[in-house]
């Protein structure tokens, strides 16, 4: 193995397992967390096709949703359902379709403004009274067969 793939796959490791110890949706999963379902609109600020979240529509009933939004103290995570979405909608996620060769690996999803959370997404997360943006930045996706897992740092 060439220093530089080593390199490289040492710098994937440390991310996972930076994402493994901060976000217990990943490490613990079903351990007593905040969490709600939505569907998540991806085509960036007012759904005008930028880079980013455009709408969550909460809605209780999980067999109508494409995510499950996972909150603990200092991370939101977004757990989205990959047979509920598009190809096309994967790619304004990570910016690029997915290959099979990107399974079990991070890339990266860009968020070009900064969301708010509406009173109804907070009070479902039963986050006390407080208002929760996601800052504009790059988040790890974490890129599974049946899920891509973004974690969001608050």
């Amino acid at each position: 193995m060439s220093p530089f793939r080593f390199e490289i796959m040492i710098k994937v490791i440390v991310i996972f397992l930076c994402i493994w110890y901060t976000n217990p949706g990943i490490s613990q999963m079903g351990a007593g967390r905040n969490e709600t379902s939505g569907n998540t609109n991806f085509s960036g600020r007012h759904c005008r096709g930028t880079n980013g979240l455009c709408s969550i529509n909460n809605d209780k009933n999980r067999d109508s949703t494409n995510t499950i939004i996972t909150y603990h103290t200092n991370t939101i995570t977004f757990t989205i359902d990959r047979s509920l979405i598009s190809s096309i909608e994967e790619t304004q996620i990570v910016g690029r379709p997915i290959l099979d060769s990107d399974i079990k690996t991070i890339l990266f999803f860009t968020m070009g403004d900064d969301f708010t959370f509406s009173n109804t997404l907070v009070s479902h997360l039963k986050i006390p009274s407080q208002t929760i943006v996601i800052k504009k930045g790059y988040y790890p996706v974490y890129v599974t067969k049946e899920n891509l897992i973004i974690t969001f740092k608050l």
